[in-house]
């Protein structure tokens, strides 16, 4: 699985953005590999299609713009902390079935 990431400008971050990133994409890893899989993380690029595209906003506002990027499954947003878990669940859903 090819996992494209996104960050926003970082204008009025709330948490820590790389931490919850980094949260997500070890428990995503750990969460595939016990399923057999393998994923790969990246910075996401346009034109490019992903089997899922993990938003990392530093607010609600989720101002990121994600026009020119394509996946697979619907975009997965993280707005704060609380997201993380969220998202880790949504990207290891394949895995899981």
């Amino acid at each position: 699985m090819l996992v494209g990431v996104k960050f926003c400008g970082g204008c009025n971050p709330g948490y820590d953005r790389r931490a919850a990133y980094e949260r997500i994409r070890d428990g995503v890893s750990a969460s595939m590999a016990k399923a057999g899989a393998e994923v790969r993380f990246e910075h996401a690029r346009e034109g490019v299609l992903y089997d899922a595209l993990l938003v990392i906003c530093g607010c609600a506002n989720r101002c990121a713009t994600v026009t020119g990027y394509r996946a697979k499954a619907p975009y997965v947003y993280v707005c704060n902390e609380n997201d993380a878990q969220e998202a880790e669940r949504r990207l290891t859903e394949p895995a899981a079935g």
